[in-house]
């Protein structure tokens, strides 16, 4: 089969931009008890058969009300020293709800009273070999 023969594959970014979420994340003793106002992003890059492009078919798209539901619930229930374990604990349930994406990033900022104006924040990027298509 010729490349020009090759069906094209058309992948859409799916992205939840700047989701505020209150969670006792941090180290300090205060940090521990007075829960800390999270931003939270969301990307993931899904294969066209999951993204209608030119019908509404709720039945082939991502329900975005979920993607948000579920990461305030596991943020709020959790406590988390570290941003990296709080990013981590989120990846395992956004895989399946986001239909299996070709490329899963999630980006968790925090902004604190000893960092002044700075925020700190980690992102993981997970690439996946064996995606749904």
């Amino acid at each position: 089969m010729r490349i020009t023969d090759m069906p094209e594959k058309y992948y859409l970014d799916l992205e939840i931009v700047e989701l505020r979420v209150w969670c006792h994340i941090g180290v300090y003793w205060w940090e521990r008890i007075i829960p800390q106002r999270l931003s939270v992003a969301l990307r993931c890059t899904i294969a066209q058969n999951y993204a209608p492009i030119t019908i509404d078919d709720l039945n082939k798209t991502i329900d975005y009300t979920m993607l948000a539901s579920y990461i305030r619930k596991t943020l709020r229930s959790g406590r988390y020293f570290l941003i990296e374990t709080a990013v981590s604990a989120l990846f395992d349930g956004l895989n399946p709800l986001c239909k299996y994406p070709k490329e899963l990033s999630v980006r968790i900022i925090k902004r604190g009273k000893f960092y002044g104006k700075y925020r700190v924040g980690l992102s993981r990027v997970k690439v996946m070999n064996g995606s749904e298509e």
